[in-house]
């Protein structure tokens, strides 16, 4: 099956990625489990194969996004997968720097697909669950770009097509990486909307100063796990965002007027 979106296929490839046998997505032990080492390429799953398609589709609104990102924009990425001989799938996903570090914050991950760690330094979207489709893999979600300065970002995805057998025989995977170049024209486009954010840590509130007081200004709140939590909307120079019913933990406050966007992380404790 053909879709008009894929923008990056692999029928082989170098692996980075690799699922194992856990129908709930790899364990997490470790960076063994994104093929620096362990499965994959002759291990627990043999070797990468031509009857699992692969696909990365990166998109801005209903453009394809090819070559570069801008830093701090939110992207829509589509992962697939398809096997003529095969209804359940597992995939892993990852967006990851130069250093192997998580490049980047995952959005709005749906059901049947988690965040999970990798590594200590390098997070992932997989499945949760072993995934029926009948015609192909097929599972979305948002990407927003790391910060200015951070260079080349280095897209992965291996898709496991699966007989459900319980074990590792007949399963065929194959998987695909691209890369994206930081935009050299995004430094100007991307710009610093908050002047400040404090308390961070935070306890019963955060205050978000803002350097312009003329535009319609969204703030929202995410989570760890990519879930917006909260909300708001302003036209003044600055908002204030109650987290006296949040957990202890860190979170993204993504700061937007008009087609700018600024993320600045903080904690509450």
């Amino acid at each position: 099956m053909k879709r008009a979106i894929l923008l990056f296929t692999a029928f082989s490839g170098v692996l980075y990625l690799s699922l194992t046998s856990y129908s709930s997505g790899p364990a997490s032990q470790g960076i063994g489990h994104v093929a620096a080492s362990g499965c994959g390429g002759g291990g627990c799953h043999g070797s990468a194969t031509a009857n699992t398609v692969v696909g990365i589709a990166v998109m801005d609104g209903s453009t394809p996004v090819t070559g570069s990102y801008n830093p701090g924009k939110t992207y829509r990425i589509t992962v697939t997968g398809t096997n003529s001989t095969h209804s359940l799938y597992g995939y892993q996903f990852s967006a990851r720097t130069s250093a192997n570090g998580t490049a980047g914050t995952y959005l709005n991950i749906p059901s049947g697909s988690k965040q999970s760690n990798a590594s200590s330094a390098l997070k992932v979207i997989e499945h949760s669950a072993p995934i029926s489709a009948a015609s192909g893999l097929s599972v979305s979600f948002d990407w927003t770009a790391p910060a200015t300065g951070t260079g080349n970002v280095t897209l992965a995805l291996s898709v496991n097509a699966v007989n459900g057998n319980g074990n590792t025989s007949g399963d065929e995977f194959n998987t695909v990486t691209t890369t994206l170049s930081e935009s050299s024209t995004s430094v100007g486009t991307v710009a610093k909307l908050a002047a400040a954010v404090y308390p961070n840590p935070a306890t019963e509130q955060i205050t978000v100063k803002l350097n312009s007081s003329n535009k319609n200004t969204l703030v929202h709140v995410y989570d760890m796990m990519g879930r917006m939590i909260q909300a708001e909307s302003t036209s003044a120079n600055s908002i204030r965002i109650n987290t006296a019913a949040y957990a202890k933990g860190m979170y993204t406050l993504q700061v937007i007027q008009n087609d700018q966007k600024q993320i600045v992380p903080f904690a509450v404790q």
